[in-house]
């Protein structure tokens, strides 16, 4: 195909061929045929794109994080709770509203899109994340806590595989309507998004119970402590 053609179908096809967001990148690009102004539009997108996680990056250093800290320190909320709670909603919330514009943005919703950028993010986030920050300060890492994670987010992505494989078209209204009782179990077992809610409540859960099971467990070490110690005194002995 050449330029022109290509420039045509990108036309014609915006509802799958535009770039994202306010700005046409697809038609600024394909539909530029001095190769400078291509080569500059480009090189533009990209520093675009940086000034954005620069953008990005200093909001959260200098707002979101100190605003998480006061309530965690206010609430007396513990580290790791907050980390599944707070800081999961104010990391995932960009995913939450970018997913849900890419797929009402348009008359065809872009699920491939918002299930792309959902995947990209967390495989973003496991590797170049977790390696930039052992690079900047390596840090001790509780083993059970990072077994949970683990094993909740392989079960997490083990429901999404099983849910495409066995369902092609989920609705959040596909419970509702006339039907008859005796459907109602079928119906149910489509109800796939649940399984997702369920299994974050399950997470969270799984997280408080933890944190009161290792609390109570390190004071009741603490005492132990201090009972041993009162008895080498009572018996003379130094502590």
């Amino acid at each position: 195909m050449c330029s022109l053609q290509i420039c045509d179908y990108v036309d014609d096809r915006d509802d799958i061929c535009e770039g994202g967001g306010y700005l046409l990148w697809s038609q600024y690009v394909e539909c530029e045929f001095n190769s400078g102004k291509k080569i500059a539009l480009i090189v533009a997108g990209f520093l675009w794109m940086l000034a954005l996680f620069v953008l990005v990056s200093t909001t959260a250093d200098e707002f979101f994080s100190p605003s998480v800290a006061s309530i965690v320190a206010h609430l007396k909320i513990s580290e790791s709770i907050a980390g599944v709670t707070f800081m999961a909603f104010g990391n995932g919330a960009p995913d939450i509203f970018g997913s849900i514009a890419s797929v009402l943005s348009s008359p065809k919703p872009k699920a491939g899109l918002a299930l792309g950028e959902l995947f990209g993010s967390g495989i973003f986030v496991t590797t170049m994340v977790t390696a930039t920050i052992i690079l900047v300060k390596p840090f001790h890492i509780d083993v059970f806590s990072t077994l949970r994670d683990i094993v909740f987010y392989l079960i997490a992505i083990g429901w999404i595989l099983f849910v495409f494989l066995h369902a092609t078209q989920v609705y959040i209204w596909e419970p509702a309507g006339n039907v008859p009782f005796r459907s109602f179990l079928r119906i149910l077992s489509k109800m796939y998004y649940l399984g997702y809610l369920a299994l974050y409540a399950v997470y969270l859960l799984t997280v408080v119970i933890g944190h009161y099971v290792h609390k109570r467990k390190r004071v009741d070490t603490i005492s132990l402590k201090n009972l041993l110690i009162e008895a080498k005194i009572q018996h003379g002995a130094k502590p």
